[in-house]
């Protein structure tokens, strides 16, 4: 997906909830009515996996981000949250004056279903704009998690606006019109949200925050009022609770599936440890450019990389591996950061000039890079380590 623009991603992953959507929506032609003890446990499921994706995918990258871009993650993200909730409040308001005529009440449920599939929309993009600046947090296993949790309660939704609308009279087909209407506005403000995160990096962890605001918002004064109206209450809480749980276990295991190699949690270990003892003194650019190397070895089945196709496998070769699991640096468990590091090579991410280069070596103080090591051609610098790539025709695997 890598190849594929942002604005692009946001753009399907948004035109994914609002199917979703419409599939809730066409449960108006095979049923006159739905349970309302199921319709409030698929609320409250919605609720959980809304409050859960606010947090994992929007609330925490922003923090993340606010402070790799040197800025009070304290301040912003709270006043970004803060300010999406407002504006939602401020917005139903202005729309939420109380109406008896059959016609404006189908009225308002669509543009209240409507205002509050915005800042989903608005998520989404902006979760997706995000993957460009490669920061911390910002990964497209998160982003489509996001795109998924949204969708899941995107169904009972449709659900909500088409069968209160058969209710009032309506007809199916204008009630399912109308039901899958009210989240069209996704695909917009998700494509808006990506433009904005691509033009002005700076608001990207605001923007971030802003859309939790606004979705956390949704939850609390939509969506757990209308499932608390039902007298099982025990049982109501529970479905909260399993949502947040279904959200939090996609996160994981979205991040584990979008790896382009296999591991394990000992290869994982290992690879951070072998970043940091060959360029922990290239910061963390230098860090991942190393971590491109090993990944990229783990993918060639060329020259002497046939049979390694292990990350493992790949650290411990010899001849022809790293001088680095010579070092006392390799020898000490990685940190925290350094397995977050090692996580986004294993993830996809591709540094210029590691993208598509096997070796690296360190030249000597002041000493500039051969054009060629071992007759491969050399891709580029940064900082102490020169990289060098195979031709396209001989290692196709990771060109």
């Amino acid at each position: 997906m890598d190849n594929y623009s942002p604005i692009f991603l946001a753009l399907i992953a948004t035109l994914f909830t609002w199917f979703i959507t419409l599939l809730g929506a066409g449960i108006v032609y095979f049923f006159k009515k739905v349970n309302k003890n199921i319709l409030d446990c698929m609320l409250s499921l919605a609720a959980g996996v809304m409050i859960a994706a606010s947090f994992f995918s929007l609330i925490m990258p922003a923090i993340e981000m606010s402070e790799k871009l040197g800025m009070n993650k304290i301040l912003l993200t709270s006043f970004g949250f803060i300010s999406g909730g407002l504006l939602i409040t401020i917005m139903d308001l202005i729309f939420s004056k109380k109406q008896t005529d059959k016609r404006k009440r189908c009225f308002m449920l669509i543009s209240s279903i409507t205002l509050h599939n915005i800042p989903e929309g608005l998520a989404i993009g902006v979760a997706f704009g995000s993957i460009m600046y490669h920061l911390d947090g910002a990964t497209l296993s998160n982003a489509i998690a996001l795109a998924i949790g949204i969708g899941i309660q995107n169904f009972p939704e449709g659900v909500a606006v088409s069968m209160p609308l058969r209710r009032e009279g309506l007809s199916r087909t204008k009630s399912f019109f109308y039901g899958q209407l009210s989240a069209i506005v996704e695909p917009i403000s998700g494509v808006i949200g990506a433009i904005l995160v691509l033009k002005i990096r700076i608001i990207l962890p605001f923007l971030l925050a802003f859309a939790a605001g606004a979705m956390i918002y949704v939850v609390i004064a939509e969506l757990i009022p209308e499932c608390e109206t039902n007298k099982n209450k025990s049982l109501i809480t529970m479905f909260s609770l399993i949502g947040f749980t279904i959200m939090m276990i996609l996160d994981v295991l979205l991040g584990w599936f979008m790896a382009i190699v296999k591991y394990t949690d000992t290869e994982l270990n290992n690879l951070a440890r072998l970043m940091r003892a060959e360029a922990v003194g290239d910061g963390e650019l230098g860090m991942l450019m190393v971590g491109n190397v090993v990944i990229n070895r783990t993918i060639a089945n060329c020259y002497t990389f046939t049979k390694t196709n292990t990350i493992n496998s790949v650290i411990n070769q010899t001849p022809g591996g790293f001088s680095g699991i010579r070092s006392n640096l390799y020898y000490s468990n990685p940190t925290v950061k350094e397995k977050e590091l090692a996580m986004r090579v294993i993830n996809g991410e591709y540094y210029y000039p590691a993208t598509n280069a096997l070796w690296f070596y360190a030249p000597k103080t002041n000493q500039e890079c051969t054009p060629t090591w071992y007759e491969q051609r050399n891709a580029g610098r940064y900082k102490s380590h020169c990289f060098y790539e195979p031709d396209p025709s001989v290692c196709k695997e990771i060109h």
